[in-house]
């Protein structure tokens, strides 16, 4: 039984010698519309801009149109989830690296999103590579056109899985 126990504890103590930690992926922002119609929202710009410069630097514009592979929406009455991160390993839209502004040309509607309180976390793993278990950074608030929010996490209806949400009103 001794050597049982031992080997047990010689085990455990080379497995934890062999873990590695991983940096856990960033986690992204998905907008959900209330009051717009669906052709409102058949185009999009996303401006991305240095963080925490008062959007005063932009990087990057990205037209996204319904027609295109990044964008997916679901609907239900007045409500409609956009999301735009949908190609794996594609571009990323809204998360706490940047600044970001939404466009809404058909309302000439802005969502400024800035301000992200999204700590960079990680996660030991003894297994190797693909078998540790995925682990997400947590987004405690961001500010939304002037206003602190904290985030809803919530699932989405199409292609499985939870997110954080921000509501945008018309």
């Amino acid at each position: 039984m001794k050597k049982v126990i031992l080997a047990i504890v010689i085990s455990n103590i080379l497995l934890a010698s062999c873990s590695r930690t991983f940096p856990c992926y960033k986690q992204s922002i998905t907008p959900v519309f209330i009051g717009f119609d669906l052709s409102d929202l058949d185009t999009l710009i996303i401006r991305e801009y240095k963080k925490d410069g008062n959007f005063l630097t932009l990087l990057d514009t990205t037209l996204i149109v319904t027609d295109s592979r990044i964008l997916q929406y679901s609907t239900s009455n007045d409500t409609t989830i956009v999301e735009l991160n949908r190609i794996s390993d594609g571009p990323m839209y809204i998360y706490p690296n940047y600044d970001w502004q939404v466009y809404v040309p058909s309302t000439n509607t802005t969502i400024s999103i800035a301000g992200f309180i999204s700590p960079q976390t990680e996660q030991k793993c003894v297994l190797g590579g693909d078998l540790c278990p995925a682990c997400v950074n947590p987004i405690y608030s961001f500010t939304q056109n002037g206003i602190q929010i904290t985030p809803e996490y919530g699932p989405v209806p199409f292609g499985g899985g939870s997110h954080y949400l921000t509501y945008v009103h018309r």
